[in-house]
């Protein structure tokens, strides 16, 4: 099922226009590529809430600016509040910006 579910967020990268149709195979094989990597976040405590404590951010979001710490990935992102984590923390981060579909 994950396969399906990262197709069709990539779908709808294409439907915003911010990815063309040509790079939809080459973009979710580098997903799934990713994917296989499972991080279980319960080891990312406490530095986690710490870091959520500290810059005023949520628990889920400190999950992900970690996990991309720890394995020295940058993470994207359409959340520009996480990506706002990132920057505070010194993390690498990407904001993927989103057309807006309402225009």
């Amino acid at each position: 099922m994950l396969r399906a579910e990262m197709a069709n967020a990539l779908w709808e990268y294409f439907r915003a226009g911010v990815l063309a149709a040509t790079d939809l195979s080459n973009r979710h094989r580098e997903a799934m590529a990713l994917m296989e990597l499972v991080v279980y976040h319960a080891q990312l405590f406490p530095e986690v809430l710490t870091l959520a404590a500290d810059l005023s951010h949520p628990v889920y979001e400190a999950v992900y600016a970690l996990t991309a710490k720890r394995y020295a990935a940058v993470l994207l992102t359409v959340d520009p509040g996480l990506h706002d984590l990132c920057a505070q923390g010194g993390i690498e981060s990407e904001l993927f910006p989103l057309k807006d579909r309402s225009a």
